[in-house]
């Protein structure tokens, strides 16, 4: 009887450790050091100003709604570098934010097509990531560069 419960036990103990792996909770994201970081290391060829969110999401055509809290730098227009770091209010808000994103990048693809083709290639390298209830959407003119600081930020 004492085998039997002691291998009970065990058992128990064992897949609690195995699904306390799994849960873990995803880490809170500091978006305002992420935005000193890129600013700061600028893999952009202009800096870029920012922008309050109702304006950043107006641009992005990103309903504010969806956004618990949202920094944003947008380019002068002479490039189409860009960058949003947004906490959605949950994973609902989160697809549609990352849908307008998408869309947002489609219509900035075709736009300086026509008005600035060099800027074509950063756009189709821009970063799109997502970690919980966090997405990065950013356009630079070193993409490699910008996501090694991302990178750090979504770990």
């Amino acid at each position: 009887m004492k085998r039997t419960f002691a291998l009970i036990a065990a058992l128990v103990l064992l897949v609690s450790l195995f699904s306390a792996c799994g849960k873990s909770e995803p880490k809170d994201i500091d978006l305002d050091s992420l935005d000193a970081a890129l600013a700061e290391k600028s893999p952009f060829l202009e800096a870029l100003e920012p922008v309050d969110a109702d304006i950043g999401c107006m641009i992005l055509t990103v309903d504010e709604a969806d956004c618990e809290k949202a920094v944003m730098r947008f380019s002068s227009g002479a490039t189409a570098e860009e960058y949003a770091l947004i906490k959605a209010k949950d994973p609902a808000a989160l697809g549609r934010i990352e849908k307008a994103l998408k869309e947002h990048i489609a219509f900035q693809k075709t736009s300086f097509a026509g008005y600035v083709p060099s800027e074509v290639p950063k756009i189709e390298a821009a970063i799109l990531s997502t970690k919980g209830n966090y997405i990065i959407y950013c356009v630079a003119d070193d993409a490699k560069a910008a996501q090694d600081i991302i990178d750090l930020y979504l770990r």
